[in-house]
């Protein structure tokens, strides 16, 4: 009688391991054959996405750094930031240099020490065709 208890204890423990080991393995089984059947999504925008989502971005900042000037004109980190904002949008073809002339002017005479918004602001003056003020 000893004997058919543990015949039958010894099947039930490799049993119960059987199970064990089915469950623990299922779940990381079914991971990798599950992404093997799905198809791969390209999740990579397009160059004309990218600079479109780009170009929203900084006209975003652009209004944000204008409302912040609404409000307090003489602040200069709006102001260098509304001006790197335009400028980049005139680095990728879709703003217009006569938007950066205010806030030059203004930087320029914030900073009479810092000659690039001097600079800057000759050079924007002259391809607008304000040349006097050049």
């Amino acid at each position: 009688m000893v004997d058919k208890r543990r015949g039958l204890l010894g099947v039930v423990l490799v049993l119960s391991l059987i199970a064990f080991i089915g469950f623990s393995l299922g779940p990381l089984i079914g991971g990798i054959f599950g992404a093997a059947n799905q198809p791969q999504v390209a999740t990579t925008p397009s160059p004309n996405q990218a600079a479109q989502s780009k170009q929203a971005d900084l006209e975003a900042q652009a209004r944000g750094y204008e409302m912040v000037l609404q409000r307090e004109p003489e602040n200069e980190t709006a102001l260098r930031g509304f001006l790197q904002a335009k400028l980049e949008l005139i680095r990728l073809g879709q703003g217009d240099v006569k938007d950066v002339v205010a806030p030059l002017q203004k930087l320029s005479e914030m900073n009479p020490e810092a000659l690039e918004y001097s600079i800057l602001l000759a050079q924007a003056q002259q391809y607008t065709g304000n040349q006097e003020e050049s």
